[in-house]
């Protein structure tokens, strides 16, 4: 079976454009049962009063129809608020093809072939109140992970990133818990620091960056001696329910596209810019957080100190000219909360692109 991975990217005039998606959608170059996720970069503050977030996942679920049947799949949709700096909003569309015979340009008897752009989804049982944050969670974590790799075809070593929507403390949640249940915490903003833990540590366990006896299990959730490499976690209101997106690059699939990853010790860490491939960038995805202390490199900064504008909005503005003098783009999507998925002050990113030699 011949499978490829298509990856469109639309600029937004505001949180509701969804006219883009609605024109292939309408044309035909996209099918709505082919589309496996969806990424959605806001002008919102980011912050939990963005509004934004709402407005975008109501327009676009006019655009991808419920799933009907047991074994139809409901996209990943994940939206984030924040365009400082230099960011534009945009919205990533994920889409898998199979049994497609169409040939790649260039590609043709006694041609090697290139390994491509594979995409895995797959999504968790729900998981209740008492579980989240604690080490049920990083079990359905791992688990879901393993599902969506298997689901691309993909070897551990193939994967170069993989994305969790990965559900919070929401009141609903808290609501349907017994009075006296010990939870995480009893508000979604509270949980996410140990929600987002538990599920990059889960993932962890899934691409073997960490073992089991590496986590404690703390009250408050988990705490381990080193962080994943591969991995970016957002929280949001899923119903109890953990979905993963798993991106590698593998000869079992056809197409122009691959993704890469890379590390980043610092918000300078121009070096691992300079490994990460992106020949033609379409998309990039960057997990990070402010240096816990406020200095970047030994000097002092007011990310942390200034009462006007918050710690975050600094570190997405800086970030952005720091993407888009490196990656040549300013359509990164940078999501922060990023709790043993780096090191503290540094970053994750991903990048999809076409390669140079399908150009």
């Amino acid at each position: 079976m011949t499978r490829r991975a298509h990856v469109l990217v639309y600029e937004m005039a505001h949180p509701e454009d969804c006219s883009g998606l609605a024109r292939d959608l309408e044309l035909g170059p996209l099918r709505a049962d082919s589309i496996r996720a969806v990424f959605i970069k806001t002008e919102g503050n980011g912050l939990d009063n963005d509004w934004s977030r709402p407005l975008a996942l109501r327009s676009l679920s006019a655009h991808l129809p419920a799933p009907r049947g047991a074994d139809a799949r409901a996209p990943m949709c994940v939206v984030s608020g924040g365009c400082e700096g230099i960011l534009t909003p945009h919205m990533v569309v994920f889409a898998c093809v199979d049994n497609e015979t169409q040939e790649l340009q260039g590609e043709g008897e006694g041609m090697p072939t290139m390994a491509a752009l594979a995409i895995g989804t797959a999504v968790s049982e729900p998981l209740d109140a008492t579980q989240i944050g604690y080490e049920a969670h990083a079990l359905s974590a791992r688990d879901v992970v393993e599902r969506a790799r298997h689901d691309a075809g993909l070897d551990e070593s193939e994967v170069a990133y993989v994305h969790l929507l990965s559900p919070w403390m929401s009141a609903a949640l808290v609501l349907s818990a017994p009075p006296d249940a010990a939870l995480v915490a009893r508000t979604a903003h509270a949980s996410k620091p140990a929600i987002r833990a538990a599920a990059a540590l889960g993932a962890g366990l899934a691409l073997n960056e960490i073992e089991w006896p590496e986590i404690r299990w703390t009250s408050a959730g988990p705490v381990a001696s080193r962080h994943v490499k591969r991995v970016a976690v957002t929280a949001g209101d899923t119903d109890g329910r953990i979905h993963a997106l798993v991106l590698g690059n593998s000869s079992a699939w056809r197409g122009a596209l691959q993704v890469a990853s890379i590390q980043m010790s610092d918000m300078l860490d121009l070096q691992a810019l300079a490994a990460v491939r992106h020949e033609r960038l379409l998309a990039g995805f960057f997990k990070g957080d402010p240096p816990p202390d406020g200095r970047v490199r030994g000097s002092r900064t007011t990310m942390g100190s200034d009462s006007d504008i918050h710690a975050f909005r600094h570190f997405r503005a800086a970030m952005s000219g720091v993407f888009g003098a490196a990656l040549g783009s300013p359509r990164i999507f940078i999501g922060g909360g990023a709790e043993y998925q780096c090191v503290p002050g540094g970053g994750m990113l991903a990048t999809v692109f076409e390669t140079c030699a399908h150009r």
